[in-house]
């Protein structure tokens, strides 16, 4: 009979502290170093309302707080995004995006997207989170003809079996990168050469009314997103073959509307 109560107590020792782990194992940005949260729970979802998008601002809170000093980045030079936290959700899409200034807010949310990544992210789909390990890093770069100054840099990301939508942010500050003479001389990689307000909206779903009730599907589907305008720089991490492409288009500046054609 006192074997029960050992068990009893190792169980509930054990399940405490698997919500332990689980709380704190969603994935968050570590690099570049992100806003401070205004409030608990900065690796959870965006609300399914969208209140508070963008970046976590919770609704009737006044923008958000630069922690320590803005990360330095160099216009044109490769930089890697990496993140923290084990409850990966089968991996999903991501993208990478920026906004003018250090002041995102809902009337100051058009963040336009300077890399995207489909499928494999924030790491390779695994059946279960618990298998899935640490999320992977990824490479990017800032448009070699960005002014200098001060960005807000995002990373979204739609899970792919949870149907959930993530947002992190951090204050940038670009400066511009130095040349080799033979850098000068060399014939432009891929990278997008046009202003930023050229580059393509940030793609946002599932959100509520925020964004114009577009709504991708992928939790029932089990796939992962095929944004729509992916803008040039695109990554495939596990190839093409099984992307879910959405029926509306997600710029919530457009309105909710069929995909582009082409």
């Amino acid at each position: 009979m006192a074997i029960i109560p050992k068990i009893t107590f190792l169980n509930h020792l054990f399940l405490a502290a698997l919500c332990a782990h689980l709380a704190r194992g969603h994935v968050v940005l570590e690099n570049p170093r992100p806003f401070k949260f205004p409030a608990y729970g900065p690796s959870n979802p965006l609300e399914p309302s969208g209140l508070d998008w963008p970046c976590k601002i919770p609704a009737g809170h006044q923008g958000i707080e630069i922690d320590g000093e803005p990360t330095l980045i160099q216009i044109g030079q490769s930089q890697t995004a990496s993140f923290t936290g084990l409850a990966t959700h089968g991996g999903g899409s991501c993208q990478f995006s920026l906004l003018p200034g250090h002041s995102p807010s809902k009337d100051n949310d058009d963040f336009r997207v300077i890399k995207s990544i489909e499928g494999g992210c924030p790491v390779a789909s695994e059946a279960l989170n618990i298998q899935a390990g640490k999320p992977n890093s990824f490479d990017w770069t800032l448009p070699s003809d960005l002014e200098p100054g001060e960005y807000t840099w995002a990373w979204t990301w739609q899970s792919r079996t949870t149907g959930e939508v993530y947002m992190n942010c951090a204050p940038i500050t670009a400066v511009a990168g130095k040349q080799t003479r033979l850098e000068r001389f060399k014939p432009a990689e891929r990278v997008d050469r046009r202003g930023l307000s050229e580059l393509p909206p940030v793609f946002i779903a599932d959100l509520g009314s925020a964004t114009g009730d577009c709504h991708t599907g992928n939790k029932k589907a089990q796939q992962a997103v095929k944004y729509p305008e992916p803008g040039l720089v695109v990554e495939h991490p596990e190839g093409t073959g099984r992307l879910l492409q959405p029926t509306c288009n997600g710029n919530r500046h457009a309105g909710s509307g069929s995909v582009p054609s082409g």
